[in-house]
């Protein structure tokens, strides 16, 4: 998300900033200095997924210059992860101040703290719908209709925020997967699906460049763990992506499309369990018995749910179709 630091300066920066306390008012060159320091800690931190401590360095920075850009976005990105109600609330304040400079990272924070915002609504109308909340209002399901109109409401402005990131930057993945996230929230099924596969396109690609360039004879250690790093972050992506572009392949009726999803998830991650259980649905509907039947003992060896589950049931419920159809594609051979 932001720009690999300097990680010398962290070793100076505890020495340097208490010089400049100890001798009173900064002057306007170490004002500056400091500024440099903190933006580039902030920075690092964040990268290392410290985002309390770049929050902090964040601040810290702002109130040396209030203005500056990059410690809001540093700061807005920071409190966004943190998740926190009133963090994300005060993370769209800063998306938004910033958002006018064109900077892609303010524009893909805004659509990321409304699609949250927009799920916050949806949670509330449910929980009232369903009894677990109570509300003030005089007419609860009001209310809740309410609720779903500001989700909806808050989902339609995150999709143009990732519209506008895109056209920032056509490749930018999170945004592709942000568009599919809320256009499945939609219920837009066949935007969402293209959105998922452009995404899968493009994280595909980064994919096998890490995967080539982690192995060159080049690489020292330390940038192969940071690749290797990487690639799991990728990896996880890529998975998550197909599970959800088969989901709403089966939503569309696309069976083949759907399988050929799973197939490129348990590729990736082979001990994914409830990918062999979908996978093994699938091949039933097929009446490709033998193959459902090898996924969903696959999917039986690597859960650990209880015996009771439904998923568990279900599994089961499965495996002796499985069979049965088996027998009887055995039985009509000649």
């Amino acid at each position: 998300m932001f720009t690999p630091m300097r990680y010398p300066l962290l070793l100076l920066a505890p020495l340097f900033l208490v010089g400049c306390q100890s001798d009173g008012e900064p002057t306007a060159e170490q004002k500056e200095k400091m500024l440099e320091i903190y933006t580039e800690t902030a920075q690092s931190y964040y990268q290392m997924g410290e985002v309390e401590r770049a929050a902090g360095q964040a601040e810290k920075g702002l109130l040396l210059d209030p203005d500056n850009q990059q410690l809001k976005l540093v700061l807005a990105w920071s409190l966004q992860r943190r998740g926190k109600t009133e963090d994300v609330a005060r993370a769209e304040g800063l998306f938004r101040e910033t958002a006018s400079s064109g900077d892609f990272r303010a524009l893909l924070g805004m659509g990321d703290v409304l699609e949250r915002k927009g799920l916050a609504y949806a949670e509330a109308a449910d929980k009232i719908e369903s009894g677990d909340r109570v509300t003030e209002a005089a007419d609860p399901q009001q209310r809740v209709q309410e609720l779903r109109a500001k989700a909806n409401a808050c989902w339609r402005e995150a999709l143009d925020w990732y519209r506008q990131t895109i056209a920032k930057q056509a490749d930018n993945s999170d945004a592709h997967g942000g568009l599919t996230r809320v256009h499945t929230l939609l219920g837009e099924r066949r935007e969402a699906l293209a959105a998922a596969d452009r995404a899968l396109e493009i994280v595909s690609a980064d994919y096998a460049f890490w995967e080539q360039r982690v192995r060159a004879p080049d690489v020292r250690i330390e940038e192969e763990k940071r690749m290797r790093s990487l690639l799991g972050r990728l990896q996880k992506i890529l998975i998550a992506t197909h599970m959800t572009a088969y989901q709403l392949c089966v939503e569309l009726d696309q069976k083949p499309t759907a399988l050929g999803h799973l197939d490129a998830a348990l590729a990736l991650d082979p001990e994914r369990a409830d990918a062999y259980s979908r996978r093994a649905q699938l091949r039933l509907e097929a009446a490709d018995y033998a193959g459902a039947t090898k996924d969903i003992d696959a999917f039986l060896a690597r859960s650990s749910l209880a015996f009771e589950h439904p998923d568990m049931k279900k599994a089961w419920q499965i495996r002796r179709e499985a069979e049965a159809g088996l027998k009887r594609q055995q039985a009509s051979k000649p």
